[in-house]
């Protein structure tokens, strides 16, 4: 809306909104799922996570969203973990560090890459 895009500014809006609805929603699944089974859950966080399932944007900070889901379920205080639930908390609390990491190199090659615009856009 900003740059004088009104039918983007309602679409973004509108993603957003749906977006937020998402992760209330899951949010208050997850933090449940903790409470009933908290070994049980962190393997199920840690086998997701295993198999890559991303959000859809490119180059977002992946980084900042599992730091947001392992503090908003205080995930690095659970107790009474054990075997491959213990295993599985490692690999989850770390692995937020992990994706900065290959953030930091993505945006490194982002730059790099040339810059390309498109006609269509903004009706230039």
């Amino acid at each position: 809306m900003k740059h004088g895009d009104e039918k983007l500014a309602q679409i973004c809006g509108t993603i957003a909104a749906d977006e937020k609805r998402h992760e209330i929603a899951s949010t208050k699944i997850v933090g449940k799922l903790f409470e009933l089974d908290p070994n049980e859950t962190i393997i199920a966080f840690a086998d997701m996570m295993r198999r890559k399932i991303l959000m859809l944007a490119h180059l977002m900070d992946y980084g900042e969203i599992l730091e947001h889901l392992v503090a908003k379920r205080n995930v690095e205080k659970l107790i009474g973990l054990f075997g491959e639930g213990r295993e599985a908390h490692d690999y989850v609390c770390g692995l937020a560090q992990r994706l900065r990491r290959l953030e930091e190199r993505a945006l490194a090659r982002a730059k790099k890459a040339p810059t390309v615009s498109f006609s269509w856009s903004l009706d230039r």
